[in-house]
């Protein structure tokens, strides 16, 4: 049997760390090291959303 893994199973800060991680990758790539601060602020962003989006309907977050 082979096991699936989707990215939408894992929790939110799963998530927000395999996306900075790959975003803070390119972004190096594209700025230098200015670019891991930007990745970091949108990690940030994405965290608080998800926040924001738990303590509105928490059954589905």
């Amino acid at each position: 049997m082979i096991h699936r893994h989707r990215f939408r199973d894992h929790p939110a800060f799963i998530r927000a760390t395999m996306g900075f991680v790959v975003l803070a990758a390119l972004l190096y790539l594209i700025f230098g090291p200015i670019g891991i601060l930007c990745a970091l602020g949108f990690a940030v962003v994405y965290l608080l959303t998800m926040g924001f989006a738990a303590l509105l309907d928490p059954d589905i977050y």
